[in-house]
């Protein structure tokens, strides 16, 4: 029966902004002082036409934008409960998920950045890559199962409905449950992708259902119709690839964080309060339906956190809890809830185990409950939960250090943790005694690693591997090597002989271990980087017999005649060039390739041939020429040393800022084998000749001066750049300056000839195809000192520039504006508060015909950015790089009449805001109407976009490659 709670449905009602155009062909001076407001369509009539030259005036920097102030979040009422379903015949298997799973001679590894990758492992030492799935989002958990069910949890997808009413309908920001065939394993196929709302906490697999609870915080508000924070049970049919759906949902308040299953119940700690008075529900679900329905019984509050999920057990009708108060005592405490009627949980019994300890592991083993706090030392605590009513204390151990994790052995313990005897803290693990439980001992402790070391197990107690059948226990650890000056990565095998323990050998591998395993008579050891085979038949000298690298840092694809690529590969400080297959362009290289000393910021592609942009591991500066041999293999044609002052850091493009911002590096290829370069915080543009690729050298340098030079853009031989005057005028409370377009006639680009500039209104973005035109954005004041952005149209004459037209902008949040032929574009964003009080922030695209004056919006999920434009297609960046607060702004006034003019700022100090969204580029197509959301790639890098046959290619770094279809 369902029973989820209703949540209230709030419509936004988003602000589209129209633009008008008007025409004329005399030389004038600025614009009209009236006002188009946003959304009109009436049009800017330019003033009288004034005798004598042309002088335009334009405001130097834009207007503040008000500082939003965040809502609190509001709890959602729980639903009433409902009858109890049937239990099930025989109790059911609980299937725990994770990122890898041996089955026979298959080898499922779920990563980070690559998504699924099935390996066939019969020869261990030569495993091969057979198949994968990509996902839209990140990767999680999954489950393998028997019968070819494979279900993946992804948090931070973008989908997409078409045909929904409003935004929070038609995007959703989220996580979801990728179900995917794989009776076929070289060839998987997705068959169902549930949406989850919000992040997922945690989840099991119960006899055919998998139940996930998650969360919804403010950080997904946006993309929700829901109004508020909760927590959430979905239980989902994945009793076979084509059953897979939506059983049955369930909200209650507070955050989820950790739960315990079993076959019967599912108790959710769900986290109320702010964190000094911190209250934990525990929220009793009946799951005992196999069918997958779900009830929400009773709910009880007890004080302070649980913090993982062995700090919950359930032991026939007792809950048993342990949790931590951050208050002013820093109490950690037991707490024991009668069950016996989930619909009215009973606290039964509290027992405070200490004051001002931080409280790390917690383990039930039967009727004992073992717990771990630590402040100058590590308590060892063993309760007694024998008469539940009454748990008692029987026994403490003060040892050095404390345990993460606890792993029961009858009557040992074996402990990861951290050690801070006598020096650093080190990753560590322990053998205690607990025979005795008034006198627990501890018999054994390893170290590990040198100095200061970490491990990835004090935090993923999966990362953690007891080998019993082998004595073993597997630890990943990191520490930074001081003889090499580099951090270390990898596995330790410590050899447990009765009840001592003993460091054997290690193994090295690229990335933090995850997860390790045994495989017959080999182990594998699993990063987000790469999987490794170890042969640790002498244990004191492990030997790796095959490396598989998982994901690595993909900057750029560049295509070739014949179906196959140029890959360009960021393998720390050494840059990988070789050739691919475009068919599977993430898969093994086509040959040795190349390799070079150079850490890579930009990459520049062209029929084949790669500019490469960076610096050496000495931190030089250099400009290295690859093109592909006759067999398609790379060579290296050229390379050149850079000044020393070059700063090529940054985007290749101007993905952020707003109109009149241009302070990132910037580097494109002209006509004629020619690369200008404008370095990071330099106001220089340096052009390269390339027309010898094995002898680069640089053919000019055009200098300006501090904080006048923004775009810069070539037509042709013909190298524009839009500069300003230094020097500013004051009028009443604001400044002014002269903007300018300057030119370089590059035919001879050791002698370029330097056309006088010519004075425009605003930032000169780029001209028309036929070249008659300029576009420029230009300002002036509206009501209130806020700046009105415009679009203007330019007919230049001998030295003149003429105002043909001119069309709005959007008037808030206005982003960088791209033309394309007579189309420009920009985004932009709006704040407002909506009629239940709370805070939100639009994002919109905006398309300008300026050959009709025609204007079209479309809502955007997130803050963006125009990248480029390819014939119908336009490619937008997305995601937390360019999540930023308005500029804080000083020394605004009123409007003043006169010439266009923008007023000077005295502060700016951009500030980062929002979720922690991956970056991604998204994908629209330019109809007769407003630009239609076709798709989303995760994780693309905007600057990489190669376009090529009708397909575009992003290399996507660490999440490999992607291509779309342009149109």
């Amino acid at each position: 029966m369902r029973h989820a709670t209703r949540c209230i449905t709030i419509l936004a009602v988003l602000a589209l902004v129209g633009c008008g155009s008007s025409g004329g062909g005399a030389p004038v001076p600025g614009l009209a002082p009236g006002q188009v407001t946003p959304g009109s369509t009436a049009q800017v009539q330019p003033e009288p036409p004034p005798t004598g030259p042309t002088s335009f005036l334009t405001p130097v920097r834009p207007a503040p934008q008000p500082w939003p102030m965040p809502m609190g979040p509001v709890f959602m009422a729980a639903g009433a409960p409902t009858a109890a379903p049937q239990a099930a015949a025989a109790p059911r298997v609980v299937e725990e998920a994770d990122v890898y799973r041996i089955d026979g001679n298959l080898l499922y590894v779920l990563n980070t950045y690559r998504g699924l990758t099935v390996f066939d492992i019969a020869d261990l030492d030569r495993p091969r890559r057979i198949g994968g799935v990509k996902v839209e989002g990140r990767p999680v958990d999954m489950y393998v199962r028997k019968g070819g069910t494979l279900v993946m949890l992804v948090a931070d997808t973008l989908s997409h409905r078409p045909g929904a009413q409003d935004l929070a309908e038609r995007f959703y920001r989220g996580s979801q449950a990728v179900v995917a065939d794989v009776t076929s394993p070289a060839s998987p196929r997705v068959t169902a992708r549930i949406d989850l709302e919000g992040e997922v906490a945690d989840s099991r697999i119960v006899g055919d259902v998998l139940y996930v609870v998650g969360r919804r915080t403010r950080d997904h508000l946006y993309y929700s119709k829901a109004t508020d924070e909760a927590s959430y049970v979905s239980s989902l049919d994945v009793s076979s690839p084509s059953a897979a759906r939506t059983v049955d949902h369930a909200e209650f308040p507070g955050t989820s964080q950790e739960i315990h299953v079993d076959d019967e119940v599912l108790v959710v700690a769900s986290e109320r309060g702010s964190w000094g008075s911190m209250r934990t529900g525990l929220v009793y679900v009946d799951i005992r339906d196999p069918k997958g329905d779900i009830q929400v019984r009773g709910t009880l509050d007890v004080p302070g956190r649980v913090q993982s999920r062995f700090h919950l057990d359930r032991q026939g009708s007792w809950l048993r809890v342990v949790t931590h108060s951050a208050d002013r005592n820093n109490r950690t405490s037991t707490h024991v809830v009668d069950v016996s009627n989930p619909d009215s949980p009973r606290l039964a019994a509290t027992l405070d185990i200490i004051d001002r300890e931080q409280l790390h592991a917690v383990r039930f083993d039967g009727e004992r409950g073992y717990i771990v706090t630590f402040m100058r030392i590590d308590p060892l605590f063993i309760v007694d939960y024998g008469s539940p009513t009454h748990p008692r204390m029987l026994g403490r151990l003060d040892v050095s250090g404390w345990s993460t994790h606890i792993e029961p052995r009858g009557d040992r313990l074996i402990a990861m943790g951290v050690d801070n005897a006598g020096g650093p803290q080190q990753a560590s693990v322990s053998i205690f005694d607990v025979r005795n439980a008034a006198a627990p001992a501890l018999l054994s402790r390893v170290a590990i690693g040198s100095g200061w070391s970490s491990s990835a197990a004090n935090s993923d107690w999966k990362a953690f591997r007891v080998v019993d059948a082998q004595n073993l226990i597997l630890v990943p650890y990191s520490y930074w090597d001081q003889a090499t000056n580099r951090q270390f990565n990898g596995l330790q095998f410590v050899e447990r002989l009765g009840d001592t323990l003993r460091l054997r050998g290690r193994i090295e591998q690229k990335g933090a271990v995850n997860r390790s395993a045994p495989a017959r008579d080999r182990f594998v050891a699993i990063s987000d980087y790469e999987l490794q085979v170890v042969d640790a038949t002498d244990r004191d000298r492990p030997r790796v017999t095959h490396t598989e690298e998982l994901a690595a840092d993909l900057r750029a694809l560049a295509p070739l005649p014949g179906g196959v690529a140029l890959r360009v590969v960021q393998a720390e400080e050494r840059l990988r060039v070789e050739t691919v297959s475009l068919a599977d362009p993430d898969g093994a290289a086509l040959g040795a390739g190349l390799v070079l000393d150079l850490r890579v910021d930009t990459v520049l592609t062209d029929h084949g041939v790669l500019v490469l942009l960076g610096h050496t591991a000495r931190g030089e500066p250099r400009l290295e020429v690859v093109e592909a041999d006759a067999a398609g293999a790379p060579r290296r044609a050229g390379g050149l040393a850079l000044s020393s002052g070059s700063n090529l850091g940054g985007l290749p493009e101007e993905l952020s800022g707003e109109p009149f911002d241009a302070d990132r590096a910037r580097a494109f290829l002209m006509e004629g084998d020619l690369l200008v370069l404008r370095p990071s915080g330099e106001d220089a543009i340096r052009v390269y000749d390339l027309s010898d690729r094995s002898r680069p050298r640089l053919a000019h340098t055009e200098r300006f001066e501090a904080g006048t030079l923004h775009e810069v853009f070539a037509r042709g031989r013909s190298l524009h750049y839009a500069s300003r005057e230094k020097m500013t005028v004051t009028i009443g409370q604001h400044e002014y300056a002269r903007y300018y377009l300057g030119t370089l006639d590059l035919t001879d680009p050791s002698r370029p000839t330097v056309e006088t500039p010519v004075n425009v209104p605003g930032v000169a973005l780029g001209f028309r195809p036929d070249g008659k035109r300029l576009y420029t954005v230009t300002a002036r004041f509206g009501s209130g000192g806020a700046l009105v952005y415009s679009l203007a149209v330019l007919r230049l004459e001998k030295g003149l520039a003429y105002l043909q037209a001119e069309h709005a902008l959007p008037r808030e949040g206005l982003g960088r504006v791209r033309v394309a032929g007579e189309r420009a574009l920009a985004c932009a964003s709006r704040e407002w508060t909506d009629p239940s009080g709370r805070y939100r922030r639009d994002y919109t695209l905006h398309l300008l015909d300026t050959a009709t004056g025609r204007a079209d919006s479309v809502e955007l999920p997130e803050e963006a950015a125009v990248a480029a434009v390819h014939g119908s297609t336009v490619f937008v960046g997305m995601g937390v790089g360019l999540r930023r607060m308005p500029w804080f702004r000083g020394g605004m006034g009123a409007p003043i009449g006169g010439p266009a003019i923008m007023p000077a700022v005295a502060m700016m100090m951009p500030v980062f805001w929002g979720p922690s969204m991956p970056e991604g580029v998204g994908i629209y197509d330019l109809g007769a109407g407003a630009p239609a959301f076709r798709g989303y790639l995760r994780g693309a890098l905007p600057g990489s976009l190669v376009v090529d046959g009708g397909r575009a290619w992003l290399a996507a770094g660490l999440h490999g490659a992607l291509q779309e279809a342009v149109r």
